[in-house]
């Protein structure tokens, strides 16, 4: 698939990997009846390309990066006004693990946060608000490229492993395109399988959508 696009709509665009690091990620976020988000990073199964020392060397300086907090990842965090935000090395070796985790304090700061803008594409993410009515719109625009696209090899993958999940605290989700809801609708996860058919079919205009009714307060 075309990575990049992919990695823009499920809220990756910056590339957590370095150029011999790779892994996998799940991402989580739970959605408070304020709007507010706390979200959750989870990277495992992480590994050099290199070998011997250089590969330890290489997953050190990775890690090291991260501890600190630096990078375009946490550059975004703090264009979204995170708060709280926390890096745990969970494993420090091969097969490394590592979990971020942080508030981000409203639907505007998450989508200032989300939306992304490279040579290749534009994902622009608008909050949806009404009386009752919640929600969040993405648009991934591909930008015309000169190159002949490249095809993409058939069948499952198992190079890397990416899940996005959004989560409500209360309430539950009254429309979802491009995500599948959870029975009870109080998640729901990135459609990777029609994103990917989506994208490879060259549309210019991918547009993702979720929406959720707010809880009526007790009295």
């Amino acid at each position: 698939m075309k990575k990049a696009a992919y990695a823009a709509v499920i809220g990756i665009l910056v590339l957590f990997l370095s150029a011999c690091v790779t892994g996998d990620e799940i991402t989580s976020y739970v959605i408070e009846p304020d709007g507010a988000i706390s979200f959750s990073i989870y990277r495992l199964n992480l590994t050099s390309d290199e070998t011997g020392e250089d590969a330890k060397k290489d997953l050190a300086n990775y890690i090291q990066e991260l501890e600190e907090t630096r990078g375009d990842l946490f550059t975004n965090f703090v264009r979204a006004n995170a708060l709280e935000v926390k890096v745990t090395v969970l494993r420090p070796t091969s097969p490394a693990s590592v979990l971020i985790t942080g508030i981000i304090p409203s639907l505007d700061d998450f989508a200032a946060y989300i939306s992304e803008e490279d040579e290749d594409n534009r994902l622009v993410c608008t909050p949806i608000s009404s009386e009752r009515t919640r929600g969040l719109l993405f648009e991934l625009i591909q930008k015309p490229s000169k190159e002949k696209a490249q095809s993409e090899p058939d069948g499952p993958q198992s190079d890397s492993f990416d899940e996005i999940r959004f989560s409500l605290a209360e309430g539950s989700f009254t429309k979802a395109q491009g995500f599948l809801l959870a029975h009870d609708k109080r998640s729901a996860i990135l459609d990777e399988d029609a994103l990917v058919k989506t994208l490879n079919s060259q549309i210019p205009s991918i547009t993702l959508s979720l929406e959720w009714q707010i809880p009526e307060a007790p009295y």
